[in-house]
């Protein structure tokens, strides 16, 4: 869980990044200079790595201790495996989905380069 709280500390971090240089204060992002439009963008591609990583780092410790305290229940460790481990496997797809949504993959804070 201690890991959890690192990765919600980073998008914290990308959160107030964004809001302090501009995002969120009654204007879309296209009337920004178009640095503070590069520099948020990027912040938004950070965060989209660590939201994912937050989640799959909290939801397994607390499906494993579930696992501990109602191990006996039949077929309950069973259960919470398979939980855990479509946990993962979201949290992978997730963080690789958020990463190549884009190709080539600076096209989502670089909008002026060829891609798609």
């Amino acid at each position: 869980m201690d890991l959890g709280l690192l990765f919600t500390y980073g998008v914290a971090i990308c959160i107030v990044y964004g809001a302090y240089h501009g995002l969120g204060i009654g204007q879309t992002i296209w009337v920004l200079p178009q640095e503070r439009r590069l520099r948020i963008a990027l912040s938004n591609w950070v965060l989209e790595k660590f939201w994912p990583s937050a989640q799959v780092c909290l939801k397994v410790p607390i499906v494993l201790f579930l696992r501990h305290l109602l191990g006996s229940v039949d077929r309950f460790g069973q259960c919470a495996t398979a939980v855990i481990v479509l946990i993962v496997f979201w949290g992978l797809t997730a963080v690789m989905g958020n990463t190549f949504q884009c190709w080539p993959v600076q096209y989502f804070w670089i909008k002026h380069i060829p891609g798609y």
